[in-house]
């Protein structure tokens, strides 16, 4: 039941906000210096949000710009081979994006 709920954790990520918290204002002020293909980017994040949010998506440590993130941290269960666990548990954290809060995250 555990791997289960873990697993699903891993597969249903939270959506990516990345046209509502800070990082929108961020590539904002970061068009007027960056080259002319960035400015275009992010001059226009109106319209290319959804190629920037999957472009982001891509790797782990820029996904967590746009998104709360999940991380099993620690999981606990037998202590010895060939006995199923009477119980087991796992420590979850969340980076929690800043327009988010804690009941989203509880959903």
């Amino acid at each position: 039941i555990l791997s289960k709920a873990v697993t699903n954790l891993e597969k249903h990520q939270h959506p990516s906000k990345l046209t509502e918290g800070p990082e929108y204002d961020t590539f904002s002020y970061l068009a007027a210096s960056s080259s002319y293909l960035y400015k275009l980017v992010f001059s226009n994040l109106w319209l290319l949000s959804g190629l920037v949010s999957s472009i982001l998506a891509k790797d782990y440590k820029t996904d967590a710009v746009q998104r709360t993130t999940t991380a099993v941290t620690i999981m606990k269960a037998g202590i010895k081979e060939n006995v199923m666990p009477s119980k087991a548990e796992a420590i979850v954290n969340h980076r929690i994006h800043p327009t988010s809060n804690l009941e989203e995250v509880l959903e």
